[in-house]
């Protein structure tokens, strides 16, 4: 993968906590054979106001979340592991990277190998960042590990609205990343857009002519939800209840989703099926679309990526059109492919974890849960 430039600056949007010069630096320690990887989550952009206080005091900041899409899993995996063994839990150490590549291809889930709570290496100690006045400070990572084929598998078909999902939200690309992975998720985009505005049933109309007029912020909390449909981690208190809430509102988030969108929003108002309204005011939109109209629909959901690409099962285009109860059928095929995906990846991280870092994840999680619904 191609470094990029050293002469980067601080993170320029805001709202990110994390720089590219940073998240660069800490891709290029791994082995070789990295085709694309990118940052998200808590510890890449602030979910909260304080983003400025916790660029340089990784003791206040969240573990940065990594995905790394690697050509030939096995070999990498063995160069990881001769290089960082303390990534590994000690039962994945002590049987090989056989036994960890056969987790991640075939150990169900969404064929994902993470590494959570792992020291951030660097190839960059030493040199300091003009923003912290000092060394780069060392951060904790959760970096996954899928292979190439399997990444642009769910990307373009939502086999497992997984890693889809995280890439439906902003994100940081590393580096240049894979041709056909950019490429694919201009239609994973096209997907979640689509969906977003599916989920409306046909009978929720605004006024009398089946209109229906929706802030861009609300159609980006749907987007952000869609991987979240039948997710165990949600029903059981293991995540944040605001989490979607703060994926689209925390600081400098909105101009991300806008941006992230904008070719997607661009597209279906070409073709007629949507009417975008900026509001230079209130610095957002509003977007009015035919919630009613059967052929606005069904055009609608040609864009899904679970139909097109064949995952999921997925039932007939007709049926997920029908304004009446396409919305339902829709949620319902959303959930059939999150929950089963979710759940596998969550077992899998017993193993791929070790007992204890499984068990202090799920108790950051679950205090963060619990302690927000308070």
């Amino acid at each position: 993968m191609t470094k990029e430039s050293s002469s980067l600056a601080p993170p320029t949007v805001e709202g990110q906590i994390a720089s590219l010069e940073e998240l660069s630096d800490i891709v290029e320690a791994f082995p070789d054979g990295i085709s694309h990887a990118f940052g998200y989550g808590s510890g890449v952009f602030s979910q909260s106001s304080d983003a400025g206080s916790r660029m340089c005091r990784p003791e206040v900041s969240p573990m940065m979340d990594l995905i790394f899409a690697v050509d030939d899993p096995l070999t990498w995996h063995r160069e990881n592991m001769e290089r960082y063994p303390e990534h590994y839990a000690s039962l994945i150490r002590w049987t090989g990277p056989r036994m960890a590549h056969a987790i991640q291809t075939n150990g169900g889930g969404a064929s994902v190998y993470f590494n959570p709570y792992v020291d951030a290496p660097t190839t960059n100690t030493s040199k300091p960042q003009r923003w912290c006045m000092g060394p780069i400070p060392q951060r904790q990572i959760k970096y996954g590990v899928v292979s190439t084929t399997d990444l642009i598998d769910d990307v373009s078909s939502w086999k497992h609205l997984y890693l889809a999902g995280r890439l439906h939200k902003p994100t940081v690309l590393i580096g240049q990343g894979h041709p056909t992975i950019l490429h694919q998720q201009q239609g994973n985009l096209m997907g979640a857009l689509a969906a977003s505005l599916l989920l409306v049933p046909g009978d929720n109309n605004n006024n009398n002519n089946n209109s229906v007029v929706e802030s861009l912020p609300n159609i980006f909390c749907r987007i952000a939800g869609l991987s979240y449909s039948g997710d165990f981690r949600m029903a059981v208190g293991a995540e944040d209840p605001e989490k979607i809430h703060k994926l689209v509102h925390s600081a400098g988030k909105y101009p991300l989703w806008k941006n992230l969108y904008q070719n997607a929003f661009h597209k279906l108002s070409q073709e007629g099926l949507i009417h975008i309204m900026d509001d230079a005011a209130q610095g957002d939109g509003t977007v009015e679309w035919d919630a009613h109209d059967p052929q606005t629909r069904k055009t609608l959901a040609s864009y899904l990526p679970l139909c097109g690409g064949g995952g999921g099962g997925c039932r007939s285009l007709e049926d997920i059109a029908n304004p009446a109860f396409g919305s339902a059928i829709l949620a319902k095929e959303l959930s059939k492919i999150v929950a089963p995906a979710a759940r596998g990846q969550g077992l899998k991280g017993i193993l791929t974890a070790g007992v204890g870092k499984s068990l202090q994840y799920a108790a950051a999680k679950f205090a963060k849960g619990r302690l927000l619904k308070r």
